[in-house]
């Protein structure tokens, strides 16, 4: 749909990626008296972000241990992810605590787990060692662009959680 001063574009028909995305308006057009050569106007190119969303998690603790005095787990934390990731794309979870500065932040195995021939994936498994117990707020990053938090009715972040 395009207006005077915006243009807006409905990307339910399209495989989207989530992750930074280009994006760029092609436009032909037919200049008067026919049979002119039509005009091709196009526009430079936009970084577009595609946020992607956890549709659901499992935390698979492989090991607990205490490190000087604090409980710590190993595992990892599968995540069901909307819309697709590819095997290229840079996909880490950050975990932090409400309130207390810096994040975990867990990179994704090789090729976002992808097995050789595919191209995309919807769930990815992030390797975790020796992280202290507890529970955390959970972001996912796709090329830099992150899902969102959700706030409590005072504008607190509360979710989504994971528990260690």
């Amino acid at each position: 749909d395009i207006a005077t001063s915006s243009m807006s574009l409905d990307l339910s028909g399209f495989p989207v990626r989530a992750g930074i995305q280009a994006v760029r308006a092609v436009r032909t057009r037919q200049l008067e008296p026919a049979p002119a050569t039509p005009v091709t106007d196009i526009s430079n190119t936009l970084a577009v972000a595609i946020r992607p969303q956890v549709t659901g998690s499992v935390v698979n603790l492989t090991d607990t241990d205490t490190v000087d005095g604090v409980p710590v787990a190993s595992g990892d934390i599968a995540l069901t992810l909307s819309p697709a990731v590819g095997r290229r794309q840079a996909a880490n979870v950050l975990l932090n605590t409400p309130g207390a500065p810096g994040a975990h932040r867990l990179n994704a195995p090789p090729n976002n787990g992808a097995a050789d021939g595919v191209e995309q994936v919807t769930e990815i498994a992030f390797p975790f060692r020796r992280i202290p117990r507890g529970t955390y707020l959970m972001r996912l990053s796709v090329d830099g662009a992150e899902s969102l938090l959700t706030t409590d009715g005072s504008g607190v972040y509360d979710g989504p959680e994971v528990t260690l």
